[in-house]
């Protein structure tokens, strides 16, 4: 998947400048068109300048939320997950002037939170799900996902504000690890117990274990600079794959503590505890 995008990103590049254009836009869809990206080319005065945007799901949604905001007198509330990038939030609530709400990872709970604060709603993935409300009938609202629609409302938002850039984020890191390892991950088993005691030894920050409600196993830690939140770190299985993830998402300002924490656990000391949890089970980190 990496690798196709990679060529849909260079084959653009390639396309844009060969004909000499000062801005141009490729949508880019998954197999079944409800997630999508959006790039923007963008000439220099030196060529060696040129630059393609990359609008990812959590831009998507702050466009498409903009853009809502200027068609409607309804307040929106904006939901995201915790895949999104950790100060998407106070831009949203800061810029858009309206509120937020972070979930579980999944496009059905984007829609959950938006029916349980009974308003209209915007929610995002940072993958590329955007969900918003279409009017059918007499007063009712259809929430859904449609990777094409998502790209041109944001597009048509991008040709009246003067082509903004996406959302500026802070550090995140992601890394997978594979094998039936996961399977002995659930609240409070012994994998669990030891996979936190050694996260938090790692942490110069302060830190709070939180829940996600309808991920109960979902292993999520707030990160605290004094009384100021800076980030968070979990650890979640797949619900599609047999694999599971720890992801970091800090203010740009931590980035060089959190590369350190992230480091420390891929270390060998790490993937050895969960080789010794189970002597027949294999991990390997991709």
């Amino acid at each position: 998947m990496r690798l196709h995008f990679l060529l849909l990103y260079l084959s653009f590049f390639y396309e844009a400048r060969r004909r000499n254009a000062h801005k141009a836009f490729a949508i880019v869809l998954d197999g079944d068109g409800d997630r999508a990206f959006l790039l923007q080319y963008r000439k220099q005065k030196d060529e060696l300048n040129d630059k393609v945007l990359v609008y990812n799901g959590d831009s998507l949604g702050y466009l498409i939320a903009s853009y809502f905001m200027r068609k409607k007198e309804n307040n929106l509330i904006f939901v995201h997950t915790i895949e999104s990038d950790f100060s998407l939030s106070t831009k949203v609530h800061e810029g858009i002037k309206v509120k937020t709400s972070c979930t579980c990872v999944g496009d059905r709970w984007l829609v959950h939170n938006i029916h349980k604060a009974d308003e209209d709603g915007i929610g995002c993935e940072k993958s590329g799900h955007v969900v918003f409300p279409f009017p059918i009938g007499d007063k009712r609202t259809l929430y859904s996902g449609n990777g094409m629609l998502t790209a041109l409302y944001a597009l048509s938002y991008l040709i009246e504000n003067n082509f903004e850039p996406p959302v500026a984020e802070g550090f995140n890191r992601k890394e997978v690890i594979r094998g039936k390892i996961i399977y002995q991950f659930y609240r409070n088993s012994s994998l669990w117990r030891e996979i936190y005691s050694t996260i938090v030894q790692l942490l110069d920050w302060k830190y709070e274990q939180k829940i996600i409600d309808n991920e109960p196993h979902l292993l999520f830690i707030s990160l605290f600079d004094n009384k100021k939140e800076i980030g968070w770190l979990y650890m979640r299985k797949s619900g599609t794959e047999e694999k599971m993830s720890y992801s970091i998402s800090l203010l740009i300002d931590y980035k060089e503590e959190g590369i350190r924490v992230m480091e420390h656990l891929k270390e060998k000391n790490f993937l050895f505890m969960f080789k010794k949890s189970r002597n027949d089970i294999h991990v390997r980190i991709s």
